[in-house]
């Protein structure tokens, strides 16, 4: 880490061959997004010995990426319901088992197929859909659909919903506006657009109560993605 005491800027050296350090140069490099070459000027390493750390650690994590998310064993989803139960303060959600949406993960587009890969937000990305608990616990992840494509054709070709891995039947899927509202092959609510005049004042009121936090939820969760989930950028 970078050091300032007043003059000229110093440097921490560091042994590679620690795993902690290894570790703290990984999340260094994730945090702040920089070139090889920066990171290895502030931990006093060649360039090349950053590079292997970042790989390695990239692909150890990666290979167990299956022990710290997957979606709950039957037996725990009572459990889950009860936490969006607790954040909504209404027992309409006790079925409730996840929510999720899509987030842009910012990138240098490639010179084939560049403006594929342009959003609606007017930058280059590609496209991160996550699955979280009411805890905001990673269930699942699905990544690499170029920017330009709609939420709605990721998650139609996502394996949760094509293979209807989760959830399981009964229970339901929060999601945003950008969704449809689905009962097959998984169950999928989204907000309350409007009420027909047959529409109850209390199911208004129960909907519109759903939406307002469905969008709380989802706003919390992402923000823990965008804290946790930052860009991988292979500069030089």
């Amino acid at each position: 880490m970078v050091f300032q005491s007043g003059g000229p800027t110093r440097y921490c050296a560091i042994n590679p061959s620690m795993p902690e350090l290894e570790v703290l140069v990984y999340t260094y490099w994730l945090a702040h997004g920089l070139s090889y070459r920066v990171v290895s000027r502030v931990f006093h390493v060649p360039k090349a010995t950053v590079h292997n750390i970042i790989h390695r650690l990239a692909q150890n994590i990666w290979d167990n990426l299956s022990k710290a998310m997957c979606f709950p064993h039957t037996v725990d989803l009572p459990a889950v319901g009860q936490g969006l139960v607790n954040i909504s303060g209404t027992p309409a959600f006790n079925n409730v088992v996840g929510a999720f949406d899509g987030s842009h993960i910012r990138i240098k587009p490639p010179k084939l197929h560049r403006l594929d890969y342009l959003n609606y937000k007017g930058f280059y990305s590609v496209n991160m859909q996550a699955i979280c608990d009411s805890s905001g616990r990673f269930l699942d992840i699905y990544v690499g659909y170029p920017g330009s494509v709609h939420d709605t054709r990721i998650m139609k070709n996502s394996s949760f919903y094509t293979a209807r891995r989760y959830p399981p039947t009964g229970y339901i899927l929060l999601g945003d506006g950008g969704y449809p509202c689905l009962d097959t092959p998984i169950c999928l609510t989204t907000p309350f657009q409007g009420a027909s005049a047959r529409t109850s004042t209390a199911a208004i009121q129960l909907l519109s109560v759903q939406a307002d936090v469905l969008m709380c939820t989802i706003v919390f969760i992402f923000f823990v993605m965008h804290t946790c989930y930052i860009n991988k950028r292979e500069s030089v």
